[in-house]
C-alpha cells in the first residue's frame, strides 16, 4: 500500500494599487461613493450620494469649473435645509438655463384664459408652506392651492399668476428661478386662477 501526500504551491499574493478620483470619499463626512466623468459636451461632471443622519443625498454636476468646490457646497446647503427641500431639486447656476419653452411646446400650450406657473408641489402641508414663504420673502407673489389628484392623495401646489400673455409667465418663471434656483413649469390657467 502507497501513502500520497498532497504537496501544493505557496500562494503569493499580489498587491494591487486602486486610484479613485472621487476627493469626497476622504473629504466629505458620510460619503457614499460616486462618479467621475468627463465628455467635450457636459466638461467636468459628478453624481454622488452622502448619507448623514438617516438622510441621503445625491448630487449631480455638469459643467463645472469647481467641481469638488460645487459639490461640497451643494451637499452642506442640502444637509443644512433638508427639511426644507426633502425631494426638491437644488439647482446650480454654473451655466444659463435653457429657454423656459421650446417653439413646439409654445405653440401647443397657447391658451385663450392665460397661464399659471406651478413652482411646486408637496404632499406634505409643511413643506409647501416653507416653500411659499420663501419664495414671498425673496419678493415673487405665490400662492398656495390644495389638490385633489385623482388617486385621491391630495397635494400642495406653490403656484404663481394667472397671467394673461406667455411672456408675463415667461418672465415671471425666468424671475422665480433666478431668485430662488426652482423652474416653474407654465402650465395653461383654463379657469384654474388664484383662489380668491
Amino acid at each position: 500500500m502507497r501513502a500520497y501526500t498532497s504537496v501544493s504551491k505557496p500562494k503569493s499574493v499580489r498587491q494591487i494599487q486602486v486610484r479613485n478620483h472621487n476627493r469626497l470619499l476622504w473629504t466629505f463626512d458620510g460619503t457614499i461613493g460616486g462618479k467621475t466623468g468627463y465628455t467635450l459636451a457636459a466638461q467636468k461632471t459628478f453624481v454622488g450620494a452622502v448619507s448623514r443622519n438617516g438622510s441621503t443625498l445625491i448630487v449631480s454636476l455638469l459643467g463645472s469649473r469647481d467641481l469638488w468646490g460645487d459639490a461640497r457646497r451643494l451637499l452642506d446647503y442640502g444637509f443644512e435645509n433638508h427639511h426644507a427641500l426633502d425631494g426638491q431639486l437644488i439647482l446650480s447656476k454654473a451655466k444659463p438655463s435653457p429657454p423656459l419653452l421650446s417653439w413646439q411646446e409654445e405653440k401647443q400650450i397657447r391658451s385663450a384664459s392665460g397661464y399659471l406657473l406651478q413652482v411646486a408641489s408637496f404632499r406634505e402641508l409643511d413643506r409647501a408652506e416653507a416653500l411659499h414663504r420663501a419664495i414671498l420673502e425673496a419678493g415673487q407673489a405665490v400662492y398656495l392651492e390644495r389638490a385633489i389628484l385623482n388617486s385621491g392623495e391630495v397635494t400642495f401646489r406653490v403656484r404663481a399668476g394667472p397671467y394673461h400673455e406667455l411672456t408675463d409667465a415667461q418672465n415671471a418663471a425666468r424671475e422665480i428661478e433666478s431668485r430662488s434656483g426652482l423652474r416653474p413649469i407654465i402650465i395653461p390657467a383654463d379657469g384654474a386662477g388664484k383662489p380668491s
